[in-house]
């Protein structure tokens, strides 16, 4: 799980700088040891764009064999020829891993219940300590259906914001109430209370949620 761990933070790596930047920072050398595998890398390098741009513009599955005669598998390859130069990305195992920081933005990978049923997901961290608040984007799909102007379809992004007790499945909140949101500490149901009305807080955007959640934490110390 280590192993897999460090070699999914590579591609992480490999990806920003390769995929989405103009200048990009090349990987040099890519080495293997007891604690995984670490990148070696030089200054940005100004690449040159063109038509003929890769071999094959879809990325395609294959393996890659390191100096040190390790193999590092379940990866897909491109080789861009105007650049003389592979890239290659992967996907991460969500299982390996605790936190992914991307800029400023914190992610986590976990379970969470819906109308009785568990799932597993990606949610951003909205606030810290023993209960957390998390945000849930999912994408939502209508079918193309005919219409006066032809096929029409569409999709969206659905944002909904959850609630997590520790190690527990994180549990969504809808209407963004005082009932709903104070409903969910039955131990300490009128310190909240309390605290909510003293406050003033409707408790209907982020931040007063997170008030909330950051009082909760205090008298949880």
């Amino acid at each position: 799980m280590i192993r897999l761990l460090f070699i999914s933070l590579i591609f992480i790596l490999i990806q920003s700088n390769i995929f989405s930047q103009s200048k990009n920072v090349y990987i040099t050398n890519i080495t293997s040891g007891t604690s995984g595998f670490t990148l070696q890398k030089i200054g940005n390098q100004q690449k040159y764009e063109s038509h003929f741009k890769y071999l094959n513009s879809a990325f395609e599955a294959g393996s890659m064999i390191l100096n040190s005669s390790s193999i590092i598998t379940s990866v897909s390859f491109r080789y861009d020829i105007t650049n003389d130069r592979m890239e290659m990305k992967s996907y991460i195992n969500p299982d390996a891993i605790d936190k992914i920081q991307i800029g400023r933005q914190s992610f986590i990978y976990s379970d969470y219940e819906v109308d009785g049923n568990i799932s597993k997901g990606y949610f951003e961290v909205l606030s810290t300590g023993n209960v957390r608040l998390l945000e849930r984007r999912e994408v939502k799909r209508k079918s193309a259906k005919a219409g006066l102007y032809g096929y029409e379809g569409y999709q969206m992004i659905i944002n909904t914001l959850f609630v997590k007790f520790g190690d527990k499945p994180a549990v969504s909140i809808h209407k963004r109430s005082k009932n709903e949101i104070i409903s969910l500490f039955p131990d300490s149901n009128e310190k909240i209370n309390n605290f909510v009305n003293d406050n003033k807080l409707r408790l209907k955007n982020e931040d007063e949620i997170i008030e909330c959640l950051k009082y909760y934490n205090s008298l949880t110390k």
